[in-house]
């Protein structure tokens, strides 16, 4: 299961350009912004926790891939010797999906939730932090407006 070993470390899914997970659309679309406010390191965190959890979750899934292998009849052979350049994968995809799918997204799903609570954290902060700055007296001129 020579995938399995190569994205199931340390950079097999961040540091293959390939199969790295980004940030969905929305949470994409919004990182832009965050950047611009300086939250570009939460931002990296989340890619990164994301892609962390994947290569975590990875190895889980050799057990799966054994008992699909063992489980081939002599059709999925056939198929197999047949079916091109993509039978291998298209075989293992149709028996392993599901529950591969299954056992990975706890794993990714928990990890994304930590990044993200981290990110709204310290979304807040910088929010307090902008508020205090706003209505602190030295940031006001002398006529009582906000200094710009």
């Amino acid at each position: 299961m020579a995938a399995i070993a190569l994205l199931g470390k340390t950079d097999g899914y961040l540091g293959n350009p390939k199969v790295r997970i980004p940030l969905p659309g929305y949470i994409e679309d919004a990182s832009k912004i965050l950047k611009n406010f300086g939250q570009g390191k939460r931002i990296d965190e989340l890619v990164t926790s994301t892609n962390r959890a994947a290569e975590a979750a990875v190895p889980m899934g050799r057990d799966l891939l054994v008992s699909a292998v063992r489980s081939m009849n002599f059709n999925d052979a056939k198929n197999i010797v047949q079916g091109g350049e993509t039978s291998v994968t298209n075989f293992f995809a149709e028996k392993t999906r599901p529950p591969l799918g299954m056992k990975f997204l706890p794993v990714v799903t928990q990890a994304t939730a930590k990044s993200l609570d981290g990110l709204y954290l310290i979304i807040g902060e910088e929010k307090k932090r902008s508020a205090k700055t706003r209505s602190a007296p030295a940031a006001r001129s002398s006529r009582g407006c906000l200094a710009l």
